[in-house]
Protein backbone atom coordinates (compact mmCIF):
# COMPACT_ATOMS: atom_id res chain seq x y z
CA UNK A 1 0.00 0.00 0.00
CA UNK A 2 1.04 3.69 -0.67
CA UNK A 3 1.10 6.73 -2.31
CA UNK A 4 2.83 6.76 -5.98
CA UNK A 5 2.09 8.85 -9.21
CA UNK A 6 0.24 6.74 -12.01
CA UNK A 7 2.47 5.38 -13.93
CA UNK A 8 1.91 2.38 -16.88
CA UNK A 9 3.36 -0.97 -15.93
CA UNK A 10 3.41 -4.40 -16.84
CA UNK A 11 2.14 -7.17 -14.93
CA UNK A 12 3.23 -10.50 -14.64
CA UNK A 13 0.14 -13.53 -14.89
CA UNK A 14 0.60 -16.70 -13.62
CA UNK A 15 -0.91 -19.91 -14.76
CA UNK A 16 -0.72 -23.17 -13.71
CA UNK A 17 -2.44 -26.37 -15.46
CA UNK A 18 -4.90 -28.20 -12.58
CA UNK A 19 -6.31 -31.48 -13.69
CA UNK A 20 -8.02 -31.94 -10.78
CA UNK A 21 -9.26 -28.50 -8.51
CA UNK A 22 -11.58 -26.90 -6.25
CA UNK A 23 -13.27 -23.70 -6.88
CA UNK A 24 -13.49 -21.29 -4.44
CA UNK A 25 -15.78 -18.44 -4.97
CA UNK A 26 -14.91 -14.92 -2.44
CA UNK A 27 -16.25 -11.30 -2.08
CA UNK A 28 -13.06 -9.67 -1.43
CA UNK A 29 -13.64 -5.58 -1.80
CA UNK A 30 -16.41 -3.02 -2.24
CA UNK A 31 -16.75 0.92 -2.01
CA UNK A 32 -15.97 2.33 1.37
CA UNK A 33 -13.29 4.26 3.13
CA UNK A 34 -10.55 1.40 4.57
CA UNK A 35 -7.41 1.77 6.60
CA UNK A 36 -3.81 1.09 5.82
CA UNK A 37 -1.46 2.45 8.60
CA UNK A 38 -4.26 4.35 10.31
CA UNK A 39 -4.85 6.25 7.82
CA UNK A 40 -8.39 6.20 5.66
CA UNK A 41 -8.27 5.89 1.91
CA UNK A 42 -12.06 5.82 -0.34
CA UNK A 43 -12.45 3.75 -2.32
CA UNK A 44 -14.82 4.24 -5.19
CA UNK A 45 -16.52 2.00 -7.26
CA UNK A 46 -16.06 2.76 -10.60
CA UNK A 47 -12.03 2.42 -9.51
CA UNK A 48 -12.81 -0.90 -7.98
CA UNK A 49 -14.74 -2.32 -11.23
CA UNK A 50 -12.12 -0.73 -13.85
CA UNK A 51 -8.79 -1.87 -12.20
CA UNK A 52 -10.75 -5.54 -10.97
CA UNK A 53 -9.11 -7.54 -13.37
CA UNK A 54 -5.65 -7.13 -11.97
CA UNK A 55 -5.91 -9.74 -9.68
CA UNK A 56 -6.47 -12.44 -12.28
CA UNK A 57 -3.88 -14.81 -12.51
CA UNK A 58 -2.64 -13.62 -8.99
CA UNK A 59 -1.96 -15.78 -6.39
CA UNK A 60 -4.28 -16.77 -3.22
CA UNK A 61 -2.98 -17.37 0.10
CA UNK A 62 -3.59 -18.83 3.24
CA UNK A 63 -3.10 -16.36 6.02
CA UNK A 64 -2.59 -12.79 5.08
CA UNK A 65 1.03 -11.78 6.38
CA UNK A 66 2.64 -9.10 4.25
CA UNK A 67 6.10 -10.32 3.70
CA UNK A 68 5.94 -13.91 3.26
CA UNK A 69 3.07 -16.45 2.77
CA UNK A 70 2.10 -19.87 1.49
CA UNK A 71 0.22 -19.52 -1.80
CA UNK A 72 -2.41 -22.04 -2.09
CA UNK A 73 -3.90 -21.39 -5.38
CA UNK A 74 -5.06 -18.88 -8.36
CA UNK A 75 -7.04 -16.57 -9.16
CA UNK A 76 -8.72 -17.57 -12.11
CA UNK A 77 -11.68 -14.45 -12.73
CA UNK A 78 -12.72 -11.51 -11.28
CA UNK A 79 -16.37 -10.47 -11.60
CA UNK A 80 -18.63 -8.22 -9.82
CA UNK A 81 -21.77 -9.18 -7.60
CA UNK A 82 -24.50 -7.79 -5.57
CA UNK A 83 -24.88 -9.15 -2.24
CA UNK A 84 -27.31 -7.35 0.19
CA UNK A 85 -27.55 -4.51 -1.59
CA UNK A 86 -23.52 -3.81 -2.44
CA UNK A 87 -21.73 -3.78 -5.30
CA UNK A 88 -19.05 -6.25 -4.55
CA UNK A 89 -15.73 -7.87 -6.49
CA UNK A 90 -15.60 -10.94 -6.45
CA UNK A 91 -12.86 -13.90 -7.93
CA UNK A 92 -13.40 -17.59 -8.68
CA UNK A 93 -10.15 -19.03 -6.92
CA UNK A 94 -8.81 -22.32 -8.52
CA UNK A 95 -6.79 -24.39 -5.86
CA UNK A 96 -5.73 -28.17 -6.73
CA UNK A 97 -6.49 -31.01 -5.07
CA UNK A 98 -3.74 -31.89 -3.64
CA UNK A 99 -2.85 -33.79 0.20
CA UNK A 100 -1.13 -30.32 0.50
CA UNK A 101 -4.24 -28.64 0.35
CA UNK A 102 -6.85 -31.30 1.92
CA UNK A 103 -7.32 -29.80 5.18
CA UNK A 104 -7.36 -26.75 3.79
CA UNK A 105 -10.16 -27.14 1.49
CA UNK A 106 -12.23 -29.20 4.01
CA UNK A 107 -11.66 -26.31 6.88
CA UNK A 108 -13.14 -24.06 4.43
CA UNK A 109 -16.10 -26.81 3.43
CA UNK A 110 -17.21 -26.65 8.11
CA UNK A 111 -16.96 -23.12 7.99
CA UNK A 112 -13.62 -22.78 9.75
CA UNK A 113 -11.96 -20.17 7.33
CA UNK A 114 -14.42 -17.92 6.71
CA UNK A 115 -12.83 -14.61 5.77
CA UNK A 116 -10.63 -13.14 2.82
CA UNK A 117 -8.73 -9.73 2.35
CA UNK A 118 -7.20 -8.66 -0.37
CA UNK A 119 -3.34 -7.38 -1.21
CA UNK A 120 -2.79 -4.11 -3.40
CA UNK A 121 -1.46 -1.40 -4.63
CA UNK A 122 -3.40 1.98 -4.78
CA UNK A 123 -2.51 5.38 -5.53
CA UNK A 124 -4.02 8.38 -4.44
CA UNK A 125 -3.17 11.77 -5.74
CA UNK A 126 -1.42 13.28 -2.20
CA UNK A 127 -3.27 17.01 -3.03
CA UNK A 128 -6.51 14.92 -2.97
CA UNK A 129 -7.65 15.54 0.65
CA UNK A 130 -10.63 13.36 0.58
CA UNK A 131 -8.36 10.53 0.12
CA UNK A 132 -9.73 9.17 -3.05
CA UNK A 133 -8.14 5.90 -4.55
CA UNK A 134 -7.21 6.57 -8.04
CA UNK A 135 -5.85 3.39 -9.28
CA UNK A 136 -5.74 0.11 -8.37
CA UNK A 137 -3.38 -2.92 -9.03
CA UNK A 138 -4.43 -6.45 -7.24
CA UNK A 139 -1.11 -8.24 -5.80
CA UNK A 140 -3.55 -10.91 -4.32
CA UNK A 141 -6.24 -12.40 -2.27
CA UNK A 142 -5.83 -14.66 1.59
CA UNK A 143 -7.64 -15.84 3.67
CA UNK A 144 -8.03 -13.95 7.22
CA UNK A 145 -9.18 -14.40 10.73
CA UNK A 146 -11.12 -11.05 10.47
CA UNK A 147 -11.57 -9.32 7.49
CA UNK A 148 -10.33 -5.50 6.85
CA UNK A 149 -13.13 -4.90 4.71
CA UNK A 150 -16.27 -5.80 6.48
CA UNK A 151 -17.90 -8.39 4.79
CA UNK A 152 -15.20 -9.79 2.79
CA UNK A 153 -15.78 -13.68 2.77
CA UNK A 154 -16.20 -17.07 1.42
CA UNK A 155 -18.51 -17.31 -0.86
CA UNK A 156 -18.38 -21.04 -1.75
CA UNK A 157 -16.61 -23.95 -2.59
CA UNK A 158 -17.67 -26.76 -5.13
CA UNK A 159 -14.60 -29.87 -4.95
CA UNK A 160 -13.18 -31.97 -7.42
CA UNK A 161 -13.50 -30.43 -10.36
CA UNK A 162 -11.74 -31.09 -13.41
CA UNK A 163 -10.51 -29.12 -16.34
Amino acid sequence: HGQEPLKKSKIAKHSLNMTNFALVDVAFIREGSFRTNGIPFNYKWNVIERDGRSWEGKEFYIDHIEKSNTEYGLIDKIYTKVLDGTNWLCAKVKIPETSFTKAFLERIENGLVRYVSSTHQFFVNPSNDAREVEKIRGLGISTVKEPEVEGARILSCQRNLRG
